[in-house]
């Protein structure tokens, strides 16, 4: 392999699936010792500061990552386009361009809706577990 082939940075969403999977590894590790509601609230903490941190860096960015199509996000989302295009409607999600009757969400705003939504799961099953 070359040395000067370059490495090219992870994107927003892997960015996000790694921290998500060092914390459910650091979980994992902890056992029991860690109540489900702190595991939430520590999840939904990761989160916010990794979707912050990641929206500095991908804003400043001057190139294409920074949005994506209505279908990309419906595929990220695992929603129908059709969605998506509510969720722009609604203002849950942010425009970033519309070319003819194609329209572009910014990843930042896809990337937080998808923090949100995961959070949302988390608090439903720490709510449930109780239940059990």
């Amino acid at each position: 392999m070359s040395t000067n082939a370059k490495i090219s940075p992870p994107s927003e969403a892997e960015v996000m699936a790694l921290a998500h999977k060092r914390m459910e590894e650091m979980f994992r590790n902890l056992g029991s010792r860690v109540p489900a509601e702190v595991q939430q609230e520590l999840s939904s903490g990761m989160d916010a500061i990794v979707g912050e941190i990641l929206s500095l860096h991908f804003s400043r960015r001057a190139d294409a990552d920074d949005f994506m199509s209505t279908g990309e996000a419906a595929k990220l989302l695992f929603v129908s386009r059709r969605y998506v295009v509510k969720l722009l409607q609604q203002g849950r999600l942010k425009l970033h361009h519309k070319t003819g009757n194609n329209r572009f969400v910014t990843k930042a705003s896809t990337l937080k809706f998808q923090s949100d939504q995961r959070a949302a799961i988390k608090r439903y099953q720490a709510s449930t577990a109780d239940e059990k």
